[in-house]
């Protein structure tokens, strides 16, 4: 299938809340996030191991954010995102399907993950997400992958022919 690429960040946190979460307690927390440097994502809400749900948000936190967590909320410093679109992504059948077989195939271990219309996110943990996109080329292709920076910026940006 298609792509228009990937993007890469990296040096993010993953913040996984209870769902119960007070919803006033999510905005303190996303207004600690330096919005200018990267924006704040909503992730996924996904079953935890123990069936409860999760509100999982990923982003750039300052490191004083742990103490100002709800009971039950987990911090994971240290991963980075593979984001990726593709035309007609919203219209298609099974691009989860063929995403998370990929993944699988990689053995890649995943934290999160969002399928949103045309875009897939994908939280993985750090030093991961070169071999999450070189997975992910079982089922996907897209323009040729350039690093662009520090390595935190997009991967792959182009048009397809």
């Amino acid at each position: 299938m298609r792509t228009y690429g990937f993007s890469v960040a990296r040096g993010l946190t993953l913040l996984c809340l209870p769902a119960e979460t007070d919803p006033l307690a999510v905005a303190a927390l996303l207004a600690e996030a330096p919005v200018r440097e990267t924006p704040v994502a909503l992730c996924a809400a996904v079953g935890a191991p123990d069936g409860a749900l999760l509100l999982n948000l990923v982003g750039r936190f300052p490191p004083h954010l742990e103490a100002l967590l709800p009971p039950g909320a987990v911090c994971e410093r240290a991963v980075e995102t593979v984001t990726f679109h593709g035309p007609h992504f919203g219209d298609r059948y099974g691009i989860a399907a063929a995403t998370l077989d990929c993944l699988e195939r990689g053995a890649v271990p995943l934290l999160a993950a969002s399928f949103s219309g045309a875009s897939v996110c994908l939280v993985v943990p750090t030093d991961w997400a070169d071999r999450t996109v070189a997975a992910l080329g079982g089922a996907f292709v897209g323009p040729t992958p350039t690093p662009e920076g520090d390595g935190a910026g997009p991967i792959g940006r182009g048009a397809l022919p």
